[in-house]
């Protein structure tokens, strides 16, 4: 039995969309290969116990991705876009998806926008390791420094400029956690500016966007199919004052030095270009790839030269404090055994917030919550250390 909770009636209506789902049979067979038009997607199964409990005496395993219609364009037929699950390479069950015309558009020019910038993307790019000036040596499998002599594997979709020797985790297909959110009206109006000025933007760590623009060029540490650039924000491969303007939007709590991303982005945007940041204050810790600093509004705002001039600083829709009201308590919620989770949720905010937290303390509300459940929402976390040898790392 083959049941697909999203897209919830079969139809795939945007280039970007969520594929997830169960199956469920009374033999042990687990899927380990999902077929989308005859390309093999991996994801990490999961239990289904919320199955399993409907439907007695059979094994449920469940999935989800995050795919692209541009990555399977030219295998989607007039009749329908074929599902198949499998293990060890055998077909369990199958299903039809139909995908409108407005999305097969949709990816149809995205790949061909993806295809245009390419040609300015190579014309521009520098090299991340040495930082020369010197134009690269553009091969069709290998993008060589001719200062450094750091060759660039080519083996990826987009133009790859990351260090060779840089350990970064795998793209994860059934991550919920992967970017992907869509531009604010403030984005969307700063990309339309500089397009009518035939200008263009950088789009730094964007993630898997929901189209492909000619004028915006994204970098990435995955390589989505959305992405133009393999870099990290730390080294972005551009010539001082490349782009007109750039977007750093919910990415720089995820570096491990966003003073530097920031000086690199001051660095490749023209003088008197505009850059839209968008960074986490309070919000929980989301791992994927990293979750390393959140950061007040004058943090963010220090992270930049006293030379770059602030037009203002807000709270945008997608930061408003009720998200974090929801996000904690939620999480919190999740992580408490049933019984306390009930009675927890039934209290009122005033009983909350009215309560001393020494009463707190001593509720099975507070001291059933484990602490692998408590670091993501943690109002301080600490570390207890021994010094290491001078030098060392």
């Amino acid at each position: 039995m083959l049941h697909l909770d999203l897209p919830e009636d079969g139809v795939i209506r945007q280039s970007r969309f969520r594929l997830q789902g169960w199956y469920a049979a009374k033999e042990a067979k687990i899927p380990d290969e999902l077929l989308l038009g005859g390309r093999s997607f991996s994801f990490s199964p999961v239990v289904r116990s919320d199955v399993e409990a409907a439907h007695t005496g059979m094994r449920a395993t469940g999935f989800g991705l995050t795919l692209h219609l541009s990555e399977i364009i030219d295998r989607i037929p007039d009749e329908g876009l074929r599902m198949e699950l499998r293990t060890n390479g055998r077909e369990l069950e199958g299903l039809t998806l139909s995908v409108t015309e407005e999305a097969r558009k949709s990816a149809e020019s995205g790949v061909a926008a993806w295809k245009e910038k390419q040609a300015w993307v190579r014309s521009h790019i520098r090299c991340s390791v040495c930082r020369t000036d010197k134009s690269l040596v553009i091969g069709e499998d290998v993008i060589r420094c001719p200062e450094c002599e750091t060759d660039f594997d080519q083996h990826f979709r987009a133009a790859n400029l990351l260090a060779p020797d840089l350990d970064l985790p795998p793209r994860v297909h059934d991550s919920t956690a992967v970017s992907m959110h869509d531009y604010d009206d403030i984005a969307r109006s700063l990309i339309e500016e500089i397009r009518a000025q035939g200008g263009m933007v950088l789009d730094c760590g964007a993630g898997l966007r929901e189209v492909c623009d000619p004028c915006v060029v994204t970098t990435e540490i995955f390589d989505f199919p959305t992405t133009d650039v393999l870099a990290v924000n730390e080294a972005l491969p551009f010539p001082d004052n490349t782009f007109d303007a750039a977007l750093s939007l919910n990415v720089l709590e995820h570096v491990t030095d966003p003073s530097r991303c920031a000086q690199e982005l001051e660095r490749v945007v023209k003088p008197g270009g505009r850059m839209y940041c968008v960074a986490a204050f309070l919000q929980p810790e989301h791992d994927y790839p990293g979750h390393f600093f959140n950061m007040t509004r004058t943090g963010l705002r220090k992270l930049f030269s006293r030379s770059t001039v602030v037009d203002s600083q807000f709270v945008p829709t997608s930061g408003h404090p009720i998200w974090t009201l929801q996000w904690f308590l939620r999480l919190y919620l999740e992580g408490l055994p049933e019984d306390e989770r009930k009675r927890f949720s039934k209290m009122s905010i005033e009983e909350v917030v009215e309560r001393p937290i020494e009463e707190w303390l001593g509720d099975d509300i507070v001291m059933s919550l484990s602490q692998g459940r408590q670091f993501p929402i943690a109002s301080t976390t600490a570390l207890i250390m021994k010094a290491g040898t001078p030098g060392s790392s």
